[in-house]
């Protein structure tokens, strides 16, 4: 079963965390990403997105994004 609404939508920048509930800082950093894709509501994976300053390209869960704060 899939989420009733995304959060985010494509180009829409945002901070990706890997391990949001670690007890490791390092784990927690966040970084800045951008969404490249919003993914079918079937998918286990909600959205593509490209990391900043790595050039990596993964697939997310939402839980794993955060809105960037307005400056």
């Amino acid at each position: 079963m899939g989420r009733a609404v995304k959060k985010f939508r494509i180009d829409d920048w945002v901070r990706f965390i890997s391990f949001p509930d670690s007890d490791l800082e390092i784990l927690k950093r966040p970084r800045p990403a951008v969404i490249l894709e919003v993914l079918e509501e079937e998918s286990y994976y909600d959205y593509r997105i490209f990391i900043d300053g790595e050039g990596t390209i993964k697939n997310v869960r939402e839980d794993f994004l955060f809105p960037l704060e307005k400056a």
